[in-house]
């Protein structure tokens, strides 16, 4: 039986966001080429060159080396996502999975399509290539000036300190169901309640640490479990609060979630509570039914059932059923004892 949690755990609903700081972001996104969504993005090669990540890796490898380990560059390779696609064909899950008109080209028609595997070859493997967000009119885009090596043929660039805001990040990670008011992630208005509130810091400071584009986040196991702190009272009550995190935890997708689950000696354990969203409705016609997610500095306390010996806290990215069929696995983020 899943237990209630405490009201300071319900304080998750999604921030109130200002009508002139949406229109900074969509300022950006409009100036940018994004397009929430409605339609692939148009860049254009650099001195009619390759789109291809390849290319950037000639001059830029430690970049290209720390993308390849990223969320973005399996952002079509997934098989979560690829099973969510088939279910619901929707064009503007391609223009967010893979936005470059030429990787649009390379899906083809969605109808009547089923997408059972992972690409492995083109642009579409990239996912969220260099070009997505460094080019745009055949330049490329960079936050700071460029002395040119007279050694080193150079691209036309474009100093840009929009790269440098989160506003620039709320172009791919703030957006809504189609039809809907309803944000499927609003992890921007998040922050920004964080920074309005005496936060520090910004996507690209916690997420891409000294410039590097490692885009970190949950599914660096390491830098999840870091996020999560679990205090157990004297009455044997954890206290769950989320560490170093600008904006709700989890956030991001909408079947994320935590789950407090106990046992009483070696018997398996069970949950106790679930953390995060839940949605109503059916197809893309959804609402939020709760928001249970860890606020910053908010605390949550999960009462436990008598007579439990251990505890632990699992980070899940998908639904049950991805779970079942091993395409995706949770992740313990805690654990310790009851006395």
């Amino acid at each position: 039986m899943i237990a209630a949690v405490t009201s300071a755990c319900v304080a998750g609903l999604a921030a109130e966001t200002s009508v002139s700081d949406l229109a900074d972001v969509a300022d950006v996104s409009r100036r940018l080429g994004f397009s929430a969504g409605d339609r692939p993005l148009v860049v254009r090669a650099p001195n009619q060159g390759s789109l291809s990540a390849r290319a950037c890796a000639a001059c830029h490898q430690a970049v290209y080396d720390d993308w390849q380990t990223t969320r973005h560059r399996v952002a079509w390779d997934n098989v979560v996502f690829l099973d969510g696609l088939g279910r619901e064909l929707l064009p503007r899950c391609v223009h967010y999975h893979a936005p470059l008109l030429e990787q649009q080209r390379e899906v083809g028609p969605l109808r009547g399509r089923r997408f059972t595997s992972p690409s492995t070859t083109g642009l579409l493997h990239e996912g969220i290539t260099c070009a997505v967000c460094h080019v745009r009119d055949g330049r490329v885009l960079t936050t700071r000036p460029v002395t040119p090596d007279a050694a080193t043929p150079m691209h036309p660039i474009t100093v840009d300190k929009a790269l440098q805001d989160p506003a620039f990040c709320a172009s791919c990670h703030q957006f809504g169901f189609s039809n809907s008011d309803v944000l499927m992630q609003g992890i921007w208005s998040e922050w920004r309640a964080f920074h309005d509130g005496g936060g520090q810091g910004t996507c690209q400071s916690c997420h891409m640490p000294g410039g590097r584009h490692l885009f970190r986040g949950a599914w660096d196991h390491d830098l999840l479990r870091r996020s999560l702190q679990v205090t157990v009272t004297k009455a044997q009550v954890p206290e769950l609060r989320s560490v170093d995190v600008g904006h709700h935890f989890p956030t991001g997708d909408l079947f994320r979630h935590l789950t407090v689950e106990v046992a009483a000696n070696d018997n398996d354990f069970v949950d106790v509570a679930r953390i995060g969203r839940v949605f109503g409705g059916v197809g893309v016609a959804k609402h939020v039914v709760e928001d249970t997610s860890l606020v910053p500095s908010v605390p949550c306390v999960v009462s436990l059932p008598a007579n439990r010996t251990r505890w632990r806290v699992r980070y899940h990215y998908a639904e049950a059923r991805h779970e079942d069929a091993g395409a995706v696995d949770a992740v313990v983020i805690a654990e310790g004892t009851i006395r």
